[in-house]
C-alpha cells in the first residue's frame, strides 16, 4: 500500500512562493499563521510577498512583527528593502546595518546599504559598503556595477571602469553594466570605446532606453545625425 504524505503547509507555501504562485503562497502562509500566530518565518515571508505584490505598508508591519519575535539577519535585510521602497532611507540604512551586525558576511545587505548611502549622497560610505559586499562575495556582479557607479560619483572614472568590466566579465549578459561602462568611457572622453559598449548593451536588452539615449547623443556629438535619429527611434 502506498504511503500517503501530507506536505507541511510552510514548505508548501515556500514552494508556491518560489514558483511565483503568490495567491497560493499567501493562502498557505495564512494557514501556517492560523495554526501558530507567532511563527516568525511565515510572518516574514508573508511580508516579503506583500512587497512583491506592491503592498509595502503591509510588508513593513509583517516584517517588523517577525523581527520582534526573531531578530534574524535576513529579516533586517528585507526590512531595509521595504523601508527603501517606502522612501525611508535613513531607517533603511539602520536596518541594513543591523543585518550586517548580525551577519558580517551578508553580501546583499552590504550592497543594499551601499545603494541607500549613495541615494543619500554619501558616496564614500557607499564605496566602502560595496567593497564589503565584494569581499563577502567576489563574484557579485551587481556590487561591482554599483561600486562603479559610486566611483563615478566620486569622479574616480578609471577605477569605475575596472569594476564595470569586472561586472561584465562575471555576468556577460549584464546589459546595464555594459551601458554604465560606456558612460564611464564617455566621461573619460573616449567615444571609440564607449559606442561598442552601448551597442552591446542594446544587443542584450533592445529596449534599454538609457543605452538608446546615450548612443544617440554620442552620434549627435560626432555629427552623425542620421545615426543619431536611428538610435533615438
Amino acid at each position: 500500500m502506498a504511503v500517503i504524505t501530507h506536505e507541511d503547509p510552510f514548505d508548501a507555501a515556500l514552494r508556491e512562493h518560489q514558483a511565483g504562485h503568490f495567491a497560493a503562497a499567501q493562502a498557505l502562509y495564512g494557514e501556517v499563521l492560523e495554526r501558530d500566530s507567532q511563527n516568525p518565518d511565515a510572518m516574514h515571508l508573508l511580508g516579503v510577498l506583500a512587497l512583491q505584490t506592491g503592498r509595502a505598508d503591509a510588508a513593513l508591519v509583517l516584517i517588523e512583527r517577525a523581527i520582534a519575535i526573531k531578530p534574524a539577519a535576513a529579516f533586517f535585510g528585507n526590512l531595509g528593502i521595504v523601508l527603501a521602497a517606502l522612501g525611508k532611507l535613513d531607517r533603511a540604512v539602520d536596518a541594513y546595518r543591523r543585518a550586517i551586525a548580525s551577519r558580517p558576511d551578508f553580501p546583499e545587505a552590504h550592497n543594499n546599504l551601499g545603494t541607500a548611502l549613495r541615494q543619500t549622497g554619501q558616496a564614500q560610505a557607499a564605496i566602502a559598503a560595496y567593497r564589503q559586499a565584494i569581499v563577502a562575495r567576489p563574484d557579485f556582479a551587481e556590487a561591482h556595477n554599483n561600486l562603479g557607479l559610486a566611483l563615478c560619483d566620486a569622479e574616480r572614472i578609471d577605477d569605475a571602469i575596472v569594476h564595470f568590466r569586472k561586472a561584465v566579465a562575471i555576468l556577460p549578459q549584464y546589459a546595464q553594466a555594459r551601458n554604465n561602462l560606456g558612460n564611464a568611457f564617455h566621461r573619460r572622453g573616449d567615444l571609440r570605446m564607449a559606442i561598442p559598449c552601448w551597442r552591446e548593451a542594446l544587443s542584450l536588452m533592445p529596449d534599454l532606453p538609457e543605452a538608446h539615449n546615450n548612443l544617440g547623443n554620442a552620434f549627435k556629438e560626432m555629427g552623425r545625425l542620421d545615426d543619431a535619429a536611428d538610435s533615438f527611434n
